[in-house]
């Protein structure tokens, strides 16, 4: 029997799958961030010989008996990085093939089996994909906290922040956010968030201010003027991102398919009526839904295809049926 091993890494964690070539999950398991612009060359050859002798130890297989190895990692968009990933990858004891892609076509493999399709990402970050019927990729967004990742926890957080510094300093509307945030962080006065988010230790940093976007889910529950106009600026945000892969794929006018994931989306019952205002005016028909499966077993699926595996009805039930998150 062979045997494929997938891997959704991000920043926090690594989601690593042991399957069959039937589909069957035979172990599934965490380890440490794979972010390689994190974790580096050594970092990913380090983690990458360590998820092997977890799969070996927690499948009960010899590592010879996996023929592929599929990595879907943050941080490796950029051809530079990815070519520096490779070589770190190409130092692993490992006899078999190893394929490296990016954590966002993993779970744009889960989220429609394989098929055509586009979907949005929005966690701390966001970025969206789109993967036509002839197997081109198309990519808005995701260019990280600096310069993008609109709509995202972050973006969130931080349009939050701003709202209540300009309601101190009276450029802005008045607003709950302001004692809220003050709340969160144990501030005295919002003007103290200032020396914390600039301070190199103990500071305020992005997964901090990303952590303020439920905060300001609720106060827009609340009624607060405010922060509706963020969440609805969020929404909007996103829907941006779908259009530009959408128009990119020539789908104007036609019906669209496009699947969510992340934290964000928690939130849906509120973003979703957002999002489909504004892209109901491109496209005849608009089907937005939850993925299919998660980016790990999207790393299986990706895997079988690449290995010339039909992914049929009973690959994917049995896949399925057998996968369960750690």
């Amino acid at each position: 029997m062979e045997y494929i091993l997938g891997v959704d890494g991000g920043g926090t964690k690594s989601l690593a799958v042991l399957a069959r070539e039937t589909g069957e999950v035979v172990a599934t398991f965490q380890k440490g961030p794979a972010n390689f612009q994190q974790i580096g060359e050594a970092g990913l050859q380090s983690l990458a010989e360590e998820i092997l002798q977890e799969a070996e130890r927690s499948g009960g297989i010899r590592r010879d008996e996996i023929v592929l190895f599929v990595l879907g990692l943050a941080g490796v968009g950029r051809r530079d990085d990815h070519r520096r990933a490779e070589e770190a990858l190409s130092r692993v004891n490992f006899s078999g093939r190893i394929l490296l892609t990016t954590d966002a076509y993993i779970a744009l493999m889960g989220a429609f089996e394989s098929r055509p399709g586009i979907i949005v990402i929005a966690g701390t970050g966001s970025i969206c994909f789109g993967l036509d019927e002839e197997g081109e990729l198309y990519r808005s967004g995701g260019w990280g906290y600096l310069l993008g990742d609109e709509g995202s926890g972050y973006f969130i957080g931080h349009q939050a922040i701003l709202a209540a510094l300009k309601d101190f300093d009276g450029r802005g509307e008045k607003t709950i956010l302001r004692p809220r945030i003050e709340s969160h962080f144990d501030l005295t006065s919002i003007e103290d968030i200032v020396p914390r988010v600039y301070a190199r230790e103990n500071s305020i940093g992005k997964e901090e201010i990303a952590g303020l976007a439920p905060l300001v889910f609720e106060c827009a529950a609340d009624g607060d003027d405010v922060a509706e106009q963020i969440v609805e600026l969020a929404g909007k945000e996103l829907a941006r991102m779908v259009h530009a892969v959408g128009k990119r794929m020539k789908k104007l006018g036609e019906p669209l398919e496009v699947a969510y994931v992340g934290s964000v989306f928690k939130q849906k019952h509120v973003l979703l009526p957002v999002m489909k205002v504004f892209l109901s005016d491109h496209y005849s028909e608009l089907d937005i839904h939850e993925p299919s499966f998660e980016p790990a077993p999207g790393a299986i699926i990706l895997g079988l295809k690449e290995l010339g595996k039909a992914i049929t009805l009973e690959v994917l039930e049995n896949l399925r049926t057998t996968y369960r998150a750690p």
